[in-house]
């Protein structure tokens, strides 16, 4: 069994060959890919669903609403009269979520303070 030598030009063709039907078959896969997007798959690993859901949408605006957390906030200094202590309490949240001032830290942060403040009135008043 010899094999049969190839000239440049053949080799040339028949890369030019299979880079083609490499790129036929990645278009191929794209558009199955698009074809199945378009239609709703169903089930729970559905993320289109799950992204445009209603609880998807209640929860960012409850959890996730940077306005409201810093309107809540300020609620919480005023009520407790924190004012004073206010860039100490950011620091601190700065401190446990490395550096970052998130929504989740405050909300975290104003229960554990508040639970601890009103234990300590309730101690007063005995």
């Amino acid at each position: 069994m010899s094999l049969i030598p190839m000239n440049t030009e053949q080799l040339r063709r028949k890369a030019i060959k299979n880079a083609e039907d490499r790129r036929e078959q990645e278009r191929q896969y794209q558009a199955k890919v698009e074809q199945l997007s378009k239609h709703n798959v169903g089930g729970y690993f559905d993320l289109r669903t799950i992204k445009n859901s209603k609880s998807t949408k209640m929860i960012n605006e409850k959890y996730y609403d940077k306005e409201r957390i810093e309107e809540k906030f300020e609620s919480f200094l005023g009520y407790h009269g924190l004012y004073k202590v206010r860039n100490i309490i950011e620091e601190r949240v700065r401190k446990v979520n490395g550096g970052d001032l998130t929504v989740f830290g405050i909300e975290e942060e104003m229960k554990y303070l508040d639970d601890v403040l009103n234990e300590k009135e309730k101690m007063f008043q005995k």
